[in-house]
C-alpha cells in the first residue's frame, strides 16, 4: 500500500493513515499509532548510506505489532530518502 506522508521534523514523518515514524540521528526508530509508541532497534550505515532496521522485538506482543507496522515504517523511511535494509536476525 502506498501511504501519503508529510515531513514534520528533520527525520520525522506523519501519515493521514494515523501513524508517525521518526529516525533520530542517534539511532533507533520510533513508530507511533493509535496503539501507542513502538521503538525499533536500528543502525545507520555510512557507505553506502542507509539504515539497518532490526525487525525483532523482545516482547512477543510487540513483535506481532512490529510485523504489522513494518511496511509502513520502511515506506516512511524511504520517503525521507533513506535506503533501508530489514534484518530479521540481529541484536536485541
Amino acid at each position: 500500500m502506498n501511504y501519503q506522508f508529510q515531513k514534520v521534523g528533520p527525520n520525522k514523518v506523519s501519515s493521514p493513515a494515523g501513524f508517525a515514524v521518526e529516525a533520530p540521528i542517534g539511532g533507533g526508530v520510533f513508530y507511533e499509532d493509535a496503539s501507542g509508541p513502538l521503538e525499533i532497534d536500528s543502525e545507520w550505515l555510512a557507505n553506502p548510506p542507509g539504515m539497518i532496521l532490526y525487525a525483532k522485538h523482545r516482547d512477543p506482543l510487540q513483535q506481532a505489532r512490529l510485523e504489522k507496522a513494518l511496511r509502513k515504517i520502511v515506506d516512511a523511511l524511504e520517503f525521507l530518502g533513506h535506503r533501508v535494509e530489514v534484518w530479521r536476525d540481529g541484536p536485541i
